[in-house]
Order: structure tokens, then sequence, then C-alpha cells
């Protein structure tokens, strides 16, 4: 589902006000603060790299599907070295980008 900032921002703002701020004494919560905090957990170093993981991950998987492809001379299959090399690289960039995650958690 896809949203609008302004309209996340007002959503928050009215679930806040409604849900929140009646458990207890809850300062108030602005829109223009609530935006704020939305972008600054949005370019979290750590939200960055789970979004980068998902992205490598996909990637790496819809290669696989194109591996092995057939020649259109003779009809056999054979190796797609490109999408080969192509794997290999975007595994060590995931292994890197999972190794740098890890180190951010400990």
């Amino acid at each position: 589902m896809k949203i609008s900032n302004p309209c996340l921002v007002e959503t928050i703002y009215q679930f806040y006000n409604t849900e929140i701020r009646p458990l207890g004494d809850y300062g108030i919560w602005t829109r223009n603060s609530i935006g704020r905090h939305l972008l600054y957990h949005r370019n979290e170093e750590d939200v960055i790299l789970n979004e980068a993981v998902s992205m490598l991950y996909a990637q790496i998987q819809s290669l696989r599907t194109r591996v092995w492809t057939e020649n259109v001379l003779d009809g056999c299959t054979e190796p797609h070295h490109k999408n080969i090399q192509l794997i290999a690289s975007l595994t060590k960039t995931l292994t890197d980008t999972l190794d740098k995650r890890k180190c951010l958690k400990v």
C-alpha cells in the first residue's frame, strides 16, 4: 500500500492523539516532529541495510533462473557465464552487507 508522506504524518498524528495520549501523560507530538521522526528513521543505516539485503537477495533469486540458457544453434543447454559472474558478485555484496548489518547490531 502506498501513502504520501503528508497522509502518513496525518494518520500517525490522529492515531497518537486518539489512541496513545489517553493512555498516560504524554506530551503533544506535532505534525512537524512526526515528519522529522519518520525522515530520520527512514534514513537510518540499519533500515537502509535491511532494504539492500532484500533487494540483493531478490536479484540473486531472479538470476538463478537464468543461469542456464539454450543455445539457439544446436538446442543444447549451457551455462550463461555472465549471469554466473553476476551472481557471484551479488553474493559477495550480499555477504558484505550482511556482515556490516551484523556489526551494527553488536
